[in-house]
């Protein structure tokens, strides 16, 4: 154990060294006491009221069985004291690092010294960084359309980030911003339950197999699905039949599949049952939100329009994008993929929650025949053990054939198959419908 200490200790002056020669003296780096190193990061820099980076001591990191809890335990450090960056030091050459303001789930990537100091200088001084003219312009944009926190918080951490441009137009270096971008515009899901309208058979298929499936978002009921936002922004009206022009278009939406949820105050409301549950024959589930499980997955509220047509959120992200620097225009890389969150204004009774997945490369799972249009269309399929919604209960509709039977035989089927989580604390899991003067 001593001679274990001795290393860390070591290795902890060598750190903490190599970090003052290459760094200005503008940057504080203070070595911790190690009384309560559980509770505190073994060094920390600062550059005035700016925290930047915790750095851990860990020799031999990449061959302990507790590897992932060590990364975990750093990354709370860093999240929890607000330092940007978390930083793991295996040995004299070997610096491990992540971003947690892009991404605390990400994971830690292997830098230099020099790479890792250089970004400090970048924060301290965005202007050494590419492309600040189209920076500033889409930030200043950006303040102006989204007063207020979350804008700024934006800007502000990401003041620093380099932009590129090719002949026609500027973007960010890294398309992943434009998540959190998009996170200015709308409004992400932060509550624990939602809820999905359905048929008694989908639900069958469910818990018989074990798998949730998705549908792409080409093979959707409503046939504006796919071209709402696009029609609006380029000053077109909805076209309810419309087809796509290139086999382009049509790559580009099979990579994106959905599930259409609702808020758990809408778990038992009729209209919703006559739209979505089989015309009150069907089912509604409840579901719980495992957060941890939605990366490569993104649940939003869906933005509507007003009554008179107008799509105000749309409207800035159109100004957004009509931005014009050196004669280039800003691009959105990632358009694509978020303008499934906008739908008309006579949906808004819905108040949908969306779950969307983009498959980027993956091969899709499986190809069907819709019912309602004869479209072909892929599928994406999820074990339930691996999805990110979590069945919490059932309700029947007020008209499911063989209520009474049906809520017994749901239930026991379900407890047979499926091992959720908390379902043993429950005494009923499929429930009945309150709603009992609708025929």
């Amino acid at each position: 154990m001593d001679k274990k200490r001795s290393r860390s200790q070591e290795l902890e002056t060598i750190i903490y060294q190599q970090f003052r020669e290459k760094l200005s003296e503008e940057f504080d780096i203070f070595v911790e006491q190690r009384l309560d190193s559980r509770m505190r990061a073994d060094i920390a820099i600062s550059k005035e009221d700016k925290k930047l980076a915790i750095i851990e001591i860990k020799p031999n990191l990449f061959n302990r069985p507790d590897k992932s809890d060590i990364e975990r335990h750093v990354t709370d450090l860093a999240y929890n004291g607000q330092f940007r960056y978390a930083i793991i030091a295996v040995d004299e050459h070997t610096l491990m690092l992540k971003d947690c303001y892009l991404n605390k789930r990400d994971e830690f990537k292997r830098m230099t010294l020099e790479t890792i100091c250089h970004a400090f200088e970048v924060i301290r001084n965005p202007s050494l960084v590419p492309g600040i003219e189209y920076r500033e312009a889409v930030f200043g944009l950006l303040r102006e359309l989204i007063p207020g926190e979350k804008a700024q918080a934006f800007c502000e951490k990401n003041r620093a980030t380099v932009m590129m441009r090719d002949e026609d137009s500027f973007y960010f270096d890294d398309e992943n911003l434009e998540d959190e971008l998009f996170d200015c515009f709308l409004k992400k899901f932060e509550g624990e339950k939602i809820c999905r309208y359905t048929s008694l058979s989908s639900l069958y298929r469910t818990i018989n197999e074990g798998k949730q499936s998705m549908c792409c978002i080409v093979g959707m009921n409503d046939r504006s699905e796919c071209t709402y936002a696009d029609n609006y922004m380029r000053g077109k009206q909805i076209e309810n039949n419309s087809t796509y022009k290139t086999p382009y278009e049509v790559e580009v939406e099979n990579k994106f599949f959905i599930l259409s949820c609702m808020d758990a105050e809408k778990y038992d409301d009729l209209t919703m049952w006559r739209l979505y549950g089989d015309n009150t024959r069907g089912v509604n589930i409840l579901y719980n939100v495992n957060k941890e499980g939605l990366n490569g997955f993104k649940l939003y509220y869906i933005d509507y329009a007003e009554a008179d047509g107008r799509h105000l959120t749309l409207d800035k992200i159109k100004n957004l994008m009509a931005l014009k620097v050196d004669e280039r225009t800003f691009r959105m890389r990632k358009w694509d993929e978020w303008k499934h969150f906008f739908k008309p204004y006579e949906y808004r009774d819905e108040k949908e929650i969306r779950l969307l997945y983009n498959r980027k490369n993956e091969q899709a799972h499986l190809w069907i025949l819709t019912s309602d249009y004869q479209i072909v269309c892929p599928l994406m399929i999820f074990g339930l053990d691996k999805f990110p919604l979590i069945i919490d209960e059932v309700k029947l509709g007020p008209n499911c054939p063989d209520i009474v039977v049906n809520q017994l035989q749901v239930e026991m089927m379900m407890r047979e198959k499926l091992q959720i989580p908390g379902w043993k604390k429950k005494e009923n899991i499929v429930k009945t419908s309150g709603i009992g003067t609708y025929r």
